[in-house]
């Protein structure tokens, strides 16, 4: 089977004579086979909330609940096993309707069905480890595109804030020079001025490194999380004079990764201005789809995307930067990251007249 540590399937079936020769044709294709035996749908459940199994073989014909529902159950109590149905001799539309709410696979009850088993469960465990894997690279991915944002940012706050200290120790010394009151209080006031925007940088970088510690799904305004994202990319060093107009008409609150979500917010806006001039205007707009749908909009007056572009734009590392300018994996993340969250992105664009990036996430408290 190419797999090296026993394998935990949960066999879940009332009729003994099933059981009994799933187990055996099982156990002699392959000894790392460990079958537990639920014969109900509440003991199936109870048995995987004690132990994670390697993968379900659910029985459609059961007491009390069906195989149907009991997947249902799985799913609404957050179970990552991967399920096999079941289901007898004809029952085809069983089956799909089984695949449709998740099922990894399913096994109708023919004549020879008892030899096809052993090969859809080994199938099915490892499309499991191969999904598995796929997430934790997802995952270093994410990680990486998050550390290489950190230190654009850094690099972006040393340097202004090194010029406010430069304009506070420009001003302290005409302070000291000068003998006249009204100079004095002038460059005072400045000081005071530089000082409190430092303050409000160290604020706001605390806010956010409280944020990426949490890392955890809660309740966060759109809004909010947009006006946050704004202030961290004014902290980056971008070298083009933009109009930022603001249109919320949203007042939506989401579940979400609160810094994952300012993630997807803040790449959107960097790939914004990079794409535009001095004097281009940034729009974002927010409105609700149905009481179900928040709906952001963030539209640039950009060079635009090239149509031939259009398809590949959230591909892995394809990008239209320049060499040393960008990853290609900023909207690959920003993707995967809005959909993690049950939502949809799509790009417009228009050659020299921008583009616009539509998010839409499910509203939820």
């Amino acid at each position: 089977m190419g797999i090296e540590k026993e394998v935990n399937i949960l066999l879940v079936d009332d009729d003994t004579d099933h059981i009994m020769l799933t187990k055996e044709v099982l156990e002699e294709y392959d000894p790392i086979f460990k079958i537990d035996v639920a014969v109900s749908g509440d003991d199936c459940l109870e048995r995987l909330a004690m132990m994670d199994y390697d993968a379900v073989l659910l029985d459609y014909f059961l007491p009390v609940i069906n195989g149907i529902e009991v997947l249902g159950r799985i799913n609404k109590h957050g179970y990552k096993t991967p399920v096999i149905i079941v289901t007898g001799h004809g029952d085809e539309r069983i089956a799909v309707r089984a695949m449709k709410k998740g099922a990894y696979d399913y096994i109708i009850k023919s004549s020879n069905y008892l030899k096809m088993i052993p090969s859809v469960v080994s199938k099915t465990i490892k499309k499991r480890l191969l999904d598995n894997e796929k997430k934790r690279l997802e995952e270093q991915l994410i990680q990486s595109e998050k550390l290489a944002g950190i230190g654009t940012l850094a690099s972006g706050i040393a340097h202004e804030i090194n010029n406010m200290l430069l304009g506070i120790s420009g001003s302290a010394e005409i302070i000291r020079n000068t003998k006249d009151l009204n100079i004095a209080k002038k460059y005072a006031k400045d000081i005071l001025k530089l000082s409190g925007r430092i303050t409000d940088i160290i604020k706001d970088l605390s806010q956010y490194s409280k944020a990426v510690h949490d890392n955890k799904i809660s309740s966060v305004s759109i809004n909010d999380m947009i006006e946050e994202s704004l202030k961290l990319v004014e902290l980056f060093p971008i070298s083009v004079d933009i109009n930022i107009v603001r249109d919320y008409k949203a007042s939506s609150i989401v579940k979400a990764n609160y810094i994952e979500m300012m993630q997807v917010f803040v790449n959107i806006i960097i790939n914004a201005f990079d794409a535009m001039r001095d004097n281009d205007t940034l729009t974002i707009v927010t409105h609700e789809e149905d009481s179900r749908f928040a709906e952001i909009e963030v539209r640039d007056t950009g060079y635009g995307i090239p149509g031939e572009y259009i398809e590949n734009i959230f591909d892995p590392f394809f990008t239209t930067k320049g060499p040393g300018r960008g990853t290609g994996l900023g909207l690959s993340i920003t993707r995967r990251i809005v959909e993690r969250h049950g939502g949809t992105i799509k790009v417009e664009s228009e050659v020299n007249r921008g583009a616009a990036f539509i998010i839409r996430l499910p509203i939820g408290t």
